[in-house]
């Protein structure tokens, strides 16, 4: 049962993302490092929001996605749509 301070947050790894934005780790993390990608670290994995990740991809002027992340992990839409 969800309670009136439910969050609804979905986040992807950087393996994920590079299988979704069909790029190489190197430059994933090159991209992070350049502050193009905002990233976290939950203990020792990095992780992506996947609001971040569209934002991302927008910027990317010869980049073609076929599939949102939400599509290609199974996620639910962070606006809960």
């Amino acid at each position: 049962m969800a309670g009136k301070h439910s969050v609804s947050l979905c986040f992807m790894t950087v393996p994920e993302f590079c299988t979704w934005a069909r790029i190489g780790r190197t430059k994933t993390y090159e991209e992070i490092k350049a502050g193009k990608l905002r990233a976290f670290k939950v203990g020792r994995k990095t992780l992506i929001d996947v609001r971040d990740a569209g934002k991302w991809a927008d910027e990317q002027p010869d980049l073609i996605l076929w599939r949102t992340p939400e599509e290609v992990f199974g996620m639910e839409s962070p606006d809960g749509a």
